[in-house]
């Protein structure tokens, strides 16, 4: 329910397989009342599992691949320019597949496959929780902290190499760190 996309009904119409998309990923549930036996590794079991797997990859490849036409029928000798695009707005750096999949009424040749992929390069973004630290007012030897948190909302592995004040009497916990794409903390500063 929810958010799931159905993938397989019973035949009395209750939700046997879903899907919902999450991050970049899927989360699958499947009821076992459809299952052939409790053996998940006989065939028809492998074949159901392997076919819920090809529709979420194809899915997710619809997702930044997209090809203008679907149907066409060509005379004899005809030539058709496909144009494919591609969006990689949500995705993270790294190597992407799919296959165009020509199925046809050609005799010698009912399906033709055609790989697609490649390599897209990510961008980190470094950003801070706050514009400003203010420590606000401060006793001779005193001492305070405050919380910095440092993101990496872009796409690619974010590395910062040296972390320093332009003043002697501010410190930071780490002077180099590494963050993967997603909200993670970073730098605590101290007075």
């Amino acid at each position: 329910s929810g958010n799931a996309r159905t993938l397989v009904n019973t035949n009395n119409g209750d939700v046997f397989s879903a899907a919902s998309q999450l991050g970049l990923g899927y989360i699958v549930a499947v009821g076992d009342e459809g299952i052939f036996s409790g053996d998940y590794t006989r065939v028809n079991n492998r074949l159901f599992g392997h076919q819920i797997i090809d529709y979420l990859h194809h899915q997710h490849a619809g997702s930044w691949l997209e090809l203008n036409i679907e149907n066409d029928t060509l005379a004899a000798g005809a030539i058709v320019n496909l144009e494919l695009s591609l969006n990689s707005k949500k995705l993270t750096a790294g190597t992407y597949e799919s296959v165009l999949k020509f199925t046809s009424n050609d005799p010698r040749n009912k399906e033709d496959r055609v790989p697609v992929v490649f390599e897209l390069t990510g961008i980190p973004e470094l950003v801070a929780s706050d514009t400003l630290l203010d420590f606000g007012e401060i006793f001779v030897n005193q001492s305070d902290s405050l919380i910095l948190m440092i993101a990496n909302e872009g796409t690619d592995e974010l590395n910062v190499s040296n972390v320093s004040a332009d003043v002697s009497y501010f410190t930071v916990d780490s002077t180099s760190f590494s963050l993967g794409s997603g909200r993670k903390p970073g730098s605590q500063c101290f007075l």
